[in-house]
């Protein structure tokens, strides 16, 4: 500042962080005649202007990192694209002008800003070593970080090499974030797949068919046909008990009694207190045979 603007730095006011408060710091101060100013501890309200500003720094690093979805050790690459964002947009603390223009009295060049790109997208970076022929690949693929101070050109993170370089021939895919596309996918293949459909037998019945010799439909044709005539039998024979017992009812059911005198002596030669029930061997023929037609209609 004191060859730039040709002012001197008088005082600093700084928080108990040990960035500034420490030996090498403090005596580097005493030697430059430099006062140095400490908020109390636990008292960011008495520094409240760096604060304020610190907030906002911080609200655009989380922004950046959250939409090109880099991890956080990517945040002081944030911090500084940040930085260098706010000092290129006009502020309202100073009549919206631009603090960069202030500091350096002179209007921000058009090619400066031209160069800016989407943090965290997609950068294809020339590779200049001369170390592949023309069949090969003669770009590598990178992600964007930004401006590199004090160097017409960008910083970048190779994704193959796994460190940061700094190319002049990019071409960028602003709407393209690997981090945050191999992120998705990654968390797409941790998804459980969870199966809805029921499960099919036709394939198990079909080879069933095929291997008894048979052809389905006709099968299933034939089975439904056999089925229909078993319930049509059933029927019948069911309407035809019924009938049987109902003629039987009223030949000599118990409900009609009148004008019925029991016989002296039963049909097969038994006593004529028996003559409701048939006696001899006849009668327990009949007997049996009525029970038995009975426990049929039953099943």
């Amino acid at each position: 500042m004191e060859l730039f603007h040709g002012t001197k730095i008088k005082r600093l006011q700084s928080d108990w962080g040990t960035e500034y408060v420490n030996k090498a710091f403090s005596d580097h101060l005493t030697n430059s005649g430099i006062d140095h100013l400490k908020s109390a501890p636990r008292s960011p309200q008495q520094n409240g202007r760096s604060e304020r500003f610190n907030r906002t720094l911080k609200n655009g690093v989380r922004c950046l990192l959250i939409e090109s979805g880099l991890p956080a050790r990517f945040w002081a690459e944030a911090m500084v694209a940040v930085c260098n964002l706010r000092n290129m947009c006009p502020s309202a603390a100073i009549g919206f002008m631009i603090p960069e223009e202030i500091w350096t009295g002179q209007p921000i060049k058009k090619s400066h800003l031209e160069m800016l790109r989407v943090f965290g997208c997609q950068a294809w970076a020339k590779i200049e070593d001369g170390s592949v022929n023309v069949l090969q690949p003669q770009a590598e693929r990178c992600i964007n970080l930004g401006l590199e101070v004090g160097v017409k050109g960008y910083r970048l993170w190779s994704i193959k090499r796994n460190k940061v370089i700094v190319r002049r021939n990019v071409v960028f895919q602003e709407d393209v974030f690997p981090w945050k596309d191999r992120f998705e996918e990654r968390e797409q293949k941790r998804e459980p797949k969870i199966q809805t459909e029921e499960p099919n037998f036709g394939r198990r019945i079909e080879r069933d068919y095929t291997f008894l010799g048979l052809d389905k439909e006709d099968t299933e044709n034939s089975n439904a046909d056999e089925t229909a005539d078993e319930i049509n039998v059933a029927e019948e024979t069911v309407d035809n008990a019924a009938d049987e017992t109902a003629d039987r009812g009223e030949g000599g059911g118990q409900g009609d009694t009148d004008g019925y005198e029991p016989p002296a002596t039963a049909p097969g030669g038994g006593e004529a207190g028996d003559a409701e029930r048939p006696g001899g061997d006849d009668g327990q023929q009949v007997a049996n045979q009525d029970r038995q037609e009975e426990i049929w209609v039953i099943s």
